[in-house]
């Protein structure tokens, strides 16, 4: 199972067509769906999503994220302001057959400018 929060600075240039373009561009063969504020990114019985969340919640969050594990980063404020995030999340992939689609996924995250991919469950920054 695949997880990861991609958070997103005020700065960034990230927007919701811009990744759903770098998706169809870079995803070959798995099939890209969008709806709204969510993806789902799909091949054979195996499937992703990423959804979108925003507002005072998600700034609250983002500024704890960087108390607890970017207090020795150079964006830790970066980090703090972000009021937008995708929450990315794999189904189950015994045999790691999806684990690069994973990757290239979180890579057209990366791309834009200002955006910072954390995963919570082992608490490191990818």
């Amino acid at each position: 199972m695949y997880r990861s929060i991609a958070l997103i600075s005020p700065q960034s240039d990230f927007s919701l067509d811009g990744l759903e373009r770098a998706f169809r561009d870079h995803l070959e063969g798995l099939q890209v769906v969008r709806s709204g504020t969510r993806f789902r990114i799909s091949v054979d019985r195996w499937e992703m999503t990423l959804t979108m969340y925003s507002g005072a919640e998600v700034l609250e969050e983002s500024g704890e994220i960087a108390r607890r594990y970017a207090a020795s980063r150079p964006d830790r404020d970066v980090i703090a302001s972000c009021e937008r995030r995708l929450e990315i999340q794999g189904g189950a992939d015994p045999h790691k057959d999806h684990c690069n689609d994973y990757i290239v996924a979180v890579e057209c995250l990366e791309a834009f400018h200002g955006v910072k991919v954390f995963d919570p469950y082992r608490h490191e920054w990818i």
